[in-house]
């Protein structure tokens, strides 16, 4: 288990200051671990985990892996979280699906819910990053990556760029790698810089102030 700072601009009432409602809070269910793994009955196959401390509480972002048998592939339909205000007791809440790739993004394929990153903005919202695959594109390789938006950390989301990709092999400048695996760090002077990769390959780039928009040039 990795837990990683939280950002200090967030206060530990921030939760509390945007509460969720009946008709957005997602399902929720509570589990205990005895351990690692944890979720261990076998039906959620979770992947990529992505951890963030926001105030008092561990939250890690994860895939679901629903591949059937006998196919060779990652079959991604969603994201879920987990979240526990001390991970030694072994109770968590599981929220099983927060999101959707087609669904949040317009312009996304279904079925590849990726490695995603949770970050805290200064503006008191969070900021999902998530590679997913583009429905429709000339590129060579589709995967590209998204931004979404919300006021909590299990949403609910909306895409904070509805146009298109923030980034992807023809934006905001064209490259030739698969776009996949974003994080996004702020800096002291409260610019963001993501970071993203391929297989053998990293990138990274100054985000405009909105935690959206890339500056480029890589």
């Amino acid at each position: 288990l990795f837990i990683v700072g939280g950002n200090p601009a967030v206060p530990i009432a921030l939760l509390a200051a945007t509460p969720l409602t009946a008709q957005t809070m997602p399902r929720a269910e509570k589990i205990h671990s005895s351990g690692n793994p944890i979720l261990a009955d076998g039906r959620y196959y979770s992947t990529d985990p992505a951890p963030v401390v926001i105030g008092d509480r561990l939250w890690i972002l994860a895939g679901r892996d629903e591949a059937p048998p006998g196919v060779n592939d990652f079959i991604m339909n969603e994201w879920q979280l987990l979240a526990t205000s001390d991970p030694a007791t072994g109770d968590w809440t599981h929220y099983p699906a927060i999101a959707r790739p087609e669904t949040l993004f317009k312009w996304a394929e279904p079925g590849r819910a990726y490695a995603g990153q949770i970050v805290p903005g200064r503006d008191g919202k969070f900021y999902l990053y998530a590679p997913v695959l583009e429905a429709k594109s000339d590129a060579p390789d589709r995967f590209a990556i998204g931004v979404a938006v919300a006021d909590h950390p299990v949403g609910p989301w909306r895409d904070a760029h509805p146009s298109g990709p923030s980034i992807s092999q023809r934006t905001p400048e064209r490259n030739s790698i698969q776009n996949i695996d974003p994080t996004v760090m702020v800096d002291d002077d409260g610019t963001p810089f993501i970071y993203w990769g391929t297989f053998g390959q990293l990138r990274g780039m100054a985000l405009d102030r909105d935690m959206i928009t890339a500056r480029g040039p890589e």
